[in-house]
């Protein structure tokens, strides 16, 4: 099974670009994969996120907002 990623957001993301979120995201925001049950509704433009590894609630962050630290 694949654990979490920590990730960075590259861009700005408002809730008007993703009604979902609880808050906007902004660019240096640190984020986390998420690989828990997603009950299919992440899209294919999209990857599965939390806030803090391995924890729900998970959202859906768009591919070119965010990218792998390593």
């Amino acid at each position: 099974m694949k654990g979490p990623k920590k990730c960075v957001m590259i861009r700005h993301v408002s809730r008007d670009e993703c009604h979902w979120l609880s808050a906007p995201l902004k660019a240096g925001d640190i984020v986390w994969t998420f690989y828990g049950v997603t009950y299919g509704c992440i899209g294919p433009g999209g990857t599965a996120m939390s806030r803090e590894p391995n924890t729900s609630p998970f959202f859906e962050v768009p591919n070119d907002a965010w990218e792998e630290i390593v």
